[in-house]
């Protein structure tokens, strides 16, 4: 594959493209370094809010209720209070996770769904609980029992310990109160309306709404919530119960974690843009949480980040990602068991939807030499993230930067040296002409480098080329001008002597003599009609003729002047610019060549047609085809005759028809005829009409 030095310089600037390469792996490794010093890092900010939490005492000290038992609810200080009108609004904004319910026994949920939210706000636990219920059955106005229709079920223990029962349950949608059952069982007669517990039920497009207010003064250490579906309004049979955990007994009821103010003010006080803490307890139960894993002020994907272009092609951090630990009650990953256990950990977790990756770094609270609990430090990777991208984009700049320059540099010293060989090479073709003649020695530019001393040397060259080109050209005259003299003397010599002898021997040398001298007279004539033509044809004008007049005159001529030989002639009327006279000079030199090479008995053809904007003359003859190793032909002293004749031949003949052709405008070509095998040989001259 040819290519050319602009290519190959930009080919090997190509190799610049191995800077970017080893600075993204750069970026890469410096990626893995800031993870190592993410993590040393949440592990100090868990260490120092360790340390700060087992110095208060009193933070622990009520902070989480009864350990006892499988299950807890986790109760979080809402932001503000709750309307109580049916609707989720304030929970969605407060960002108050969903807890679904589970069966209360194997077969009872069927496909009934239902989900609860809590929270906490000043004196009051507030309660929202989402049913999903084609078929909403309420409470028949007559009827004493609450359980034959859909309700809620509040299960909770009191300051003493005991299981105290509620049922809410309405006739209509609207305002609700809760009922405290006479015993257990929800089949229990209502005792009496228990008026602060307070809600609203509401119907939604697929089932409906209960949100409920209850003072905490009337809450113990644990608490269950259940709803009950009824889809038959004719039999009211229970088709589903779903709840939070165990109802009875009273040990068994979930346990309620209200986290300490005073706890998550502290922790508020450690937490900083995108970082979350938690405290847990030896049971894995959360018992504080402040700050949330939002990107930080420096993070902001759409923010300080890379160009949007780059947004679009480096990785970037999310900006949403599903947080499986919101609002969670219960921190039960291996950091945490790690931590509880003494040891400090830190671990990477990829996000449910793998948007992001979240380093957690526990480290554990010792009071009296104990385990207590563990803090946990949560961020995401999104700064790592983004000051990879930055880095990977300042790399892009710099490299496209570096990369263009350089190949701005290369492409003009490219440019440059390629026109600085361009230029040469077009003096070097312009110097030397189709013959071979040096025209002029061009004054090549000059440069202190290898083309700079390549132009001097061609230069020299070309000029020490052009002396001996002269001194050729002029051998042939300056040869015919000394040869003549000493070709007169002997002439004039030979006619003394052949007067003045009569012997028969004699005579014969004296013929011999004289025929050898009329053979170099011979090359002496045709040397000095080179010479002469050479000359003419630099001085002659151009007039347009008649070519085919020309030509038709010429072979009546030939037909006398080569008896030996058979002419047939087709001419097309053509109209060139030249010299007649020497149009029949290069015609003579033509016929005579083919009359001297073909075959006895075969016609010389000479044809004259026009082709387009030109003259096409072809003599062809048969005999011997051209030489393979011919040289050029159309060069002056070449001949390529096996036998000498009767005529000195220097090969002239064809040089002469080249230069008659090159007045013209016209080229020269020789080619074998078209036979298998080769059976003679054709010449075409190419003239440009007038």
């Amino acid at each position: 594959m040819r290519l050319s030095l602009r290519a190959k310089l930009l080919l090997a600037a190509a190799a610049l493209l191995a800077v970017p390469w080893a600075g993204y792996h750069y970026v890469q490794e410096l990626g893995l370094h800031l993870q190592k010093e993410l993590e040393r890092s949440l592990l100090d900010r868990a260490r120092l809010v360790a340390a700060a939490l087992a110095d208060r005492r009193e933070l622990w000290t009520g902070a989480s209720g009864d350990a006892r038992g499988g299950r807890h609810v986790y109760v979080r200080t809402l932001p503000g209070p709750v309307q109580l009108d049916g609707y989720l609004e304030e929970w969605r904004e407060y960002d108050v996770p969903a807890v679904p319910l589970e069966a209360a026994s194997p077969g009872d949920a069927g496909g009934h769904r239902a989900r609860w939210r809590v929270g906490r706000w000043g004196r009051h636990l507030y309660l929202a609980v989402e049913v999903d219920d084609e078929h909403i059955v309420y409470r028949d106005p007559r009827s004493l029992r609450l359980d034959r229709n859909d309700f809620v079920e509040l299960s909770l223990t009191d300051a003493a310990g005991r299981l105290v029962r509620y049922l809410v349950a309405t006739s209509a949608p609207g305002w609700v109160n809760a009922h405290r059952l006479a015993g257990t069982d929800p089949a229990s007669l209502p005792r009496r309306p228990e008026l602060r517990i307070k809600g609203e039920w509401q119907e939604t497009a697929g089932g409906w709404v209960v949100e409920l207010r209850i003072p905490l003064s009337m809450l113990g250490p644990r608490l269950a919530l259940a709803v009950g579906d009824v889809d038959d309004p004719g039999s009211r049979r229970l088709a589903a119960l779903v709840a939070t955990g165990a109802r009875a007994p009273a040990g068994a009821l979930p346990s309620i974690i209200v986290p300490s103010p005073r706890m998550e003010r502290s922790l508020a006080r450690f937490a900083g843009a995108g970082i979350r803490l938690w405290v847990v307890d030896r049971d894995f139960r959360v018992l504080g949480i402040a700050g949330d894993l939002g990107h930080g002020a420096d993070a902001a994907p759409g923010g300080a980040g890379p160009h949007w272009l780059y947004r679009l092609l480096l990785p970037q951090p999310a900006d949403t990602f599903e947080d499986d630990r919101r609002g969670a009650s219960r921190l039960d990953g291996p950091e945490v068991a790690e931590a509880l256990a003494g040891r400090p950990t830190a671990r990477w977790r990829t996000s449910p939807d793998g948007r992001t990756a979240i380093l957690a770094a526990a480290w554990p609270v010792r009071l009296d030499g104990r385990v207590a609990g563990a803090v946990t430090v949560e961020e995401t990777g999104d700064r790592i993230v983004l000051a990879r991208s930055r880095a990977l984009a300042i790399l892009i700049n710099l490299s496209l930067l570096a990369f263009g320059l350089a190949a701005g540099v290369l492409l003009v010293f490219a440019a440059r040296l390629s026109g600085r060989i361009r230029r040469l090479r077009d003096a070097t073709r312009a110097a030397i002409a189709d013959d071979g003649r040096i025209r002029e020695v061009p004054a090549l530019a000059a440069g202190g480098d290898e083309v700079g001393d390549l132009a001097r040397d061609i230069r020299d060259m070309l000029q020490r080329l052009a002396g001996y080109n002269r001194y050729l050209e002029k051998m042939n005259s300056r040869l015919a001008h000394e040869l003549r003299t000493p070709v007169t003397v002997v002439r004039s010599s030979l006619e003394n002597l052949e007067q003045g002898t009569g012997d028969g021997h004699a005579r014969a040398c004296l013929a011999r003599a004289r025929e050898g001298l009329d053979r170099l007279g011979g090359i002496l004539t045709r040397m000095r009609e080179a010479s002469r033509l050479e000359q003419t044809v630099a001085a002659e004008s151009r007039a347009p003729f008649r070519l085919d007049e020309v030509v038709r005159g010429c072979v009546e001529g030939y037909r006398l002047a080569f008896p030996r030989c058979t002419f047939r002639l087709e001419a097309e009327p053509v109209t060139v610019a030249g010299s007649p006279e020497l149009a029949a000079q290069m015609l003579d030199k033509l016929a005579a060549n083919a009359c001297d090479f073909a075959e006895p008995g075969t016609p010389v053809e000479i044809r004259l047609r026009r082709e387009g904007d030109e003259a096409v003359l072809t003599v062809a003859n048969q005999g011997p085809p051209l030489p393979r190793d011919q040289g050029d032909l159309f060069a002056s002293m070449v001949s390529v005759r096996s036998k000498p004749g009767d005529e000195p031949h220097l090969g002239l003949g064809l040089y002469i028809v080249r230069l008659i052709a090159g007045f013209h405008g016209g080229t020269v070509s020789a080619r074998d005829l078209r036979d298998d095998p080769p059976s003679g040989a054709v010449f075409q001259v190419h003239l440009p009409l007038a």
